[in-house]
């Protein structure tokens, strides 16, 4: 079991996720036609597709770490690990500190903590 042994070996790396690579991504488009065909159906004339745009909150492109995450290769295909690049416990610790004093100002000293907290 080699995958299971480099991940062992990264454990060391507190705070990581591991993240699934799904590999290429596909049109949903293509998508659906394969499910109606594999469904016994002809795509657009037993089965209507419409296209609808996106909804509110919908995204075309989803992320899987942010700027302030680091993506470490463990030497497998088809995975990684997403390591936060928070400096340290204690800085942390003393953001939090900062927030929780705050509720006593206004909104917008709260939402200006807020802020530093996830810069």
């Amino acid at each position: 079991m080699q995958p299971w042994n480099n991940i062992r070996a990264s454990a060391g790396l507190r705070g990581c996720v591991s993240v699934l690579n799904m590999g290429a991504s596909i049109k949903i488009d293509i998508l659906a036609k394969q499910m109606i065909k594999l469904a016994g159906f002809v795509p657009n004339k037993q089965i209507k597709i419409v296209y609808t745009g996106l909804t509110k909150g919908e995204k075309l492109h989803e992320s899987l770490y942010s700027k302030a995450e680091q993506k470490v290769e463990i030497g497998e295909k088809g995975f990684f690990l997403v390591k936060s690049k928070l400096s340290n416990r204690q800085d942390l610790i003393k953001k939090l500190d900062s927030l929780k004093n705050s509720y006593n100002y206004s909104n917008t000293s709260i939402k200006s903590h807020l802020l530093k907290l996830i810069k």
